[in-house]
């Protein structure tokens, strides 16, 4: 490897490792159950609830849980369940028509110019960016 880049790297490398202590982390707030989660939830006002995942996770009645706290706890939620390893094109367009259908608007599919895939973002209750990528 050229000296030069290998000298940036490493100079990169010690600045943000000086910088770390610094930048404003918070810590992590460990859930042990559903139920702190339905009061998470509410402490933020959150109404609504989108839950990924797949067919064999929802079969499997694992999902179950989470779905009995946020009724208990009055939170709409819905569950996509048709994620696939290795999404393709169809599973994007499939997904982006699931959204639609429950009022979530979704921007334009696009084509991602480094991955060469199909992508679509919507947005979260903060307003947050969600990306979908084929």
């Amino acid at each position: 490897m050229n000296f030069l880049k290998v000298l940036y790297c490493r100079v990169f490398q010690a600045a943000f490792r000086a910088a770390l202590p610094l930048l404003p982390y918070r810590e992590p707030t460990v859930l042990t159950s559903c139920e702190a989660l339905g009061d998470v939830l509410e402490k933020k006002s959150l109404r609504t609830v989108l839950l990924v995942t797949d067919s064999g996770i929802v079969k499997n009645g694992l999902t179950a849980p989470l779905c009995t706290m946020l009724e208990t706890h009055g939170i709409a939620y819905a569950v996509y369940d048709r994620t696939q390893p290795n999404p393709t094109v169809q599973n994007v367009e499939e997904a982006v028509a699931w959204l639609n259908s429950k009022g979530i608007e979704t921007e334009p599919i696009r084509w991602d110019p480094f991955t060469g895939k199909q992508m679509v973002f919507f947005r979260d209750p903060d307003d947050l960016p969600i990306e979908l990528h084929g």
